[in-house]
């Protein structure tokens, strides 16, 4: 078996990333809820520019099994600041820590 890594994510990650917050958020809150995840998921990650969000997934044996996003909020004063936007980690590995790895990564 992998260990469990964490990377950046990669374009071709977005489908595997969208569904996966959509299982995890329909499995905790509900269908209606984890699909309007998972549309905030796909469009953040397919419409917005690079320079304005970071995504990190967590693998195992290849499989997506946790993902973050955080994105740039604009101020006045220019700051340059980030915003924990979601995070999601598959049902079949919660209670493992993955989340906040993610988090501290």
């Amino acid at each position: 078996m992998d260990a469990m890594n964490i990377s950046s994510y990669e374009k071709n990650n977005i489908q595997e990333i969208t569904q996966m917050f959509i299982i995890t958020f329909s499995d905790s809150k509900g269908a209606k809820e984890g699909n309007n995840i998972g549309e905030l998921v796909l469009d953040l990650l397919s419409n917005t520019n690079e320079s304005d969000f970071y995504c990190f997934i967590a693998t195992e044996n290849k499989k997506i099994i946790g993902s973050i996003i955080c994105s740039r909020l604009s101020f006045e004063t220019l700051e340059n600041v980030f915003m924990l936007a979601t995070v999601a980690v598959d049902t079949a590995f919660q209670r493992k820590g993955i989340g906040q790895k993610l988090i501290h990564f």
